[in-house]
């Protein structure tokens, strides 16, 4: 028979053999993992070359630029937005103030209505004649108009990266064959010209 004190320290024993296994353990579960996912990826590199997905992988750098180049420009446009639509509510709140000063404060007859509204009318026009003469407001204009033009030419970028990769004509060679095809056009137009003038 075995007494307590033996039972106790073999135990014990075998707990510190498995506290000091575990680090192992988890070291070499850890190593596995590392080397399962290194063989995953070395499969993946050995997918065919072919495709656009190698393609797609290939130009990933210069897709994250201009991704990152269209982020900023959105940035910029929401900005300007808010700008913008500050500078229209601002007029519109001249234009309410100024149309509440000279209001009657009764409305007696079909008149005071028809006044009410030439008010409203000349308040709407010159808080957003004063605005649409303001500086302020033709620079926030331009630049929203500029922001916008220049996402359109980003979004034309990656559309050419994109044909590129995928194989389909870009912008340029379109407009390339549409002039062949008119070329083509015009003498094939020239030579039924000279057979009609031949017979």
């Amino acid at each position: 028979m075995f007494t307590s004190d033996e039972v106790n320290s073999s135990s014990k024993n075998e707990d510190k053999e498995l506290h000091q296994q575990q680090p192992d353990y988890a070291f070499k579960l850890q190593q596995d993992q590392i080397a399962k996912l290194f063989d995953m990826w070395s499969d993946f590199n050995r997918a065919p070359t072919a495709g656009p997905l190698y393609a797609f992988s290939k130009e990933f750098r210069s897709y994250s630029e201009e991704l990152i180049n269209t982020v900023k420009i959105l940035a910029q446009i929401q900005t300007d937005l808010v700008e913008y639509w500050r500078q229209i509510n601002n007029a519109y709140k001249i234009a309410l103030n100024e149309s509440i000063e000279k209001s009657p404060k009764e409305y007696n007859s079909k008149e005071d209505l028809e006044n009410q509204r030439k008010i409203i009318i000349n308040a709407l026009e010159n808080a957003f004649t004063g605005l649409f003469d303001s500086k302020d407001f033709a620079v926030i204009y331009g630049q929203l108009t500029s922001d916008q033009l220049d996402l359109f030419k980003n979004l034309q970028r990656i559309y050419q990266i994109y044909s590129k990769v995928l194989n389909l004509p870009t912008r340029e060679e379109i407009d390339e064959i549409i002039k062949d095809v008119h070329d083509l056009k015009r003498t094939v137009y020239e030579m039924k010209k000279n057979i009609e003038a031949l017979n």
